[in-house]
């Protein structure tokens, strides 16, 4: 819908390099998170590819060539905040990031479990910045002891468990992983930097609170190894 409002409104006013989306590089090339959430269960709203062929198919029944640019697809939440937190921080409260705060709430604006929740808070914390707008607050919870069925529990440990396999493995394990990273839209190597980027991000700040912290393995030793007497090891 937003697209095709851009689009009209581009090609009424003679233009068709001025359509622009703008969406963080996790929530536009947006892997899924587990092998439970492959296709439709990971939105792709914002993926390059899909931008690229809404592009073509207006352009083929406005009969004009249109470039949709998205100048934050290399770049984190966290970096796209950081950009705001002293220019327009006071913007910040008013933005709306949850799935389900038009249909479910009126008191507050976000209902703090689903994953677009968790990667603002993320994003906003890791730039130390902090907002009472949460319906529920799983970063206090011990959510170990939740039930497998606790939709907020789900998509914290399924996010915990993303981001340290970003932390950790290499690019051939990630790429056998996720092969959505092969896609001719968008640079593999910058994707799965900017994904580094993000794993570092979600895990420095889920390690502040206990409850989450408990979901992420020790962090790794940077220790030296041993070397044997006589020589090295």
């Amino acid at each position: 819908m937003f697209l095709t409002i851009a689009t009209l409104a581009a090609r009424r006013n003679g233009y068709n390099e001025l359509v622009v989306i703008a969406e963080n590089g996790p929530m536009a090339i947006h892997l899924p998170l587990s092998p439970a959430r492959v296709g439709a269960f990971s939105t792709h709203t914002a993926h390059p590819e899909f931008v690229a062929q809404a592009a073509e198919f207006l352009g083929c029944l406005l009969d004009t060539s249109f470039i949709v640019r998205n100048p934050y697809l290399y770049t984190t939440k966290a970096e796209v905040v950081a950009k705001l937190a002293t220019s327009d921080r006071s913007a910040l409260p008013n933005s709306v990031s949850c799935w389900r705060m038009a249909r479910v709430f009126s008191s507050v604006s976000h209902c703090g479990e689903c994953v677009p929740c968790l990667v603002r808070r993320i994003a906003f914390e890791y730039n130390g910045l902090s907002f009472q707008e949460y319906k529920r607050d799983l970063f206090v919870e011990d959510v170990l002891p939740l039930a497998e069925d606790d939709e907020g529990k789900r998509n914290l440990v399924e996010l915990a468990s993303f981001a340290y396999l970003f932390g950790t493995e290499s690019e051939a394990a990630l790429e056998y992983r996720f092969p959505d990273l092969i896609n001719t839209e968008f640079d593999k190597s910058q994707a799965i930097a900017m994904y580094r980027r993000f794993a570092n991000e979600a895990q420095t700040v889920l390690r502040r609170h206990t409850g989450p912290a408990g979901l992420l393995p020790p962090p790794l030793s940077r220790k030296p190894r041993a070397t044997k007497k006589g020589g090295a090891k």
